[in-house]
């Protein structure tokens, strides 16, 4: 379950990037500019200091 929403994130990322590259409205570009964030953060996981 872990992976597939991972995946879903990266995917909903580009289908958002491209309507908002293709269309031009700039809300489309956000939601995957922060679908792709979430995406990276799934990925590598927050660090835990060593402090």
């Amino acid at each position: 379950m872990k992976h597939l929403i991972t995946i879903a994130l990266l995917l909903a990322a580009i289908v958002f990037i491209a309507m908002g590259s293709a269309s031009g409205f700039v809300v489309f570009l956000i939601l995957g500019i922060v679908c792709e964030g979430a995406f990276w953060l799934r990925v590598f996981g927050k660090r835990k200091s060593s402090t």
